[in-house]
Parts: C-alpha cells; sequence; structure tokens
C-alpha cells in the first residue's frame, strides 16, 4: 500500500518536472497600446501606421517611469510577440489627466493624414474609362 502510494507520486512528479514551467503574469490589470487606442475611442478604420509603437508605447513608458508606475513586456510564452503592457490605471490617468493622451493620439492621427493628403495617398478614386 505504501509502495503503491509512492510510486503514484513519483509518477505524478515526473508529469510536473516534464511540463514546461509558464511563469505567472498578471493580465487582467494591466493594457497593450492598442487596448489605450480602444479606450480613446479611436475607431479601428481610423487608425494610422506607427500610433502604437511610435506615439503611444513612447509615451507611455516615461509617463510610467516619471510617476512611479511599472511597465513591463508580456513573457513570451503568454505573447509572443512580447507586447508592452501597462498598469490599467496609469493608461486611464494618462489618457485623462493633464497630459492629455487622448489629443496626443488624435493630434498624430490628423497630421499623419494631413501628410498623406499632401502626397496624394489619402485616398483613392477609380475613374470610369470609356
Amino acid at each position: 500500500m505504501v509502495l503503491d502510494e509512492v510510486s503514484r507520486l513519483s509518477r505524478e512528479l515526473d508529469k510536473v518536472k516534464a511540463a514546461p514551467i509558464v511563469p505567472a503574469f498578471d493580465l487582467s490589470g494591466t493594457v497593450t497600446s492598442r487596448d489605450i487606442m480602444d479606450m480613446a475611442g479611436i475607431p479601428r478604420d481610423g487608425r494610422v501606421r506607427g500610433t502604437t509603437g511610435g506615439i503611444i508605447t513612447r509615451a507611455m513608458k516615461d509617463y510610467c517611469l516619471g510617476h512611479g508606475f511599472c511597465a513591463q513586456r508580456a513573457p513570451e510564452a503568454i505573447d509572443p510577440d512580447r507586447r508592452w503592457r501597462f498598469p490599467r490605471q496609469a493608461a486611464l490617468d494618462w489618457l485623462t489627466g493633464p497630459t492629455m493622451g487622448g489629443e496626443i493620439i488624435r493630434n498624430h492621427i490628423t497630421r499623419a493624414n494631413a501628410r498623406r493628403a499632401a502626397k496624394g495617398q489619402r485616398q483613392f478614386t477609380l475613374v470610369p474609362t470609356i
């Protein structure tokens, strides 16, 4: 009886050792740059390239560093792209606080659309052929 229990525990221990170790990471209290754009109310069809990485991530890393929040990259086991994750409270403070993060995002999108329009890349119209 004791030997059966020992062998069962040994098999369970072997299973635990064989399973890959995945670090514990709290996703519930953190958001990505894309989530911050959703929180700012930017529609998916109104977004421009470079907003998440170039504007939001850089500004949020600086904001978190200056205000005592912890910004971190997600582990590869959870997110293969290793996106930056920011505390939800820091994102809300950045969007609605004195830094006016929502306006920073909207101004970037407006400037990018104006640059595209100046280059003639903003709209593509089909011309009927005769």
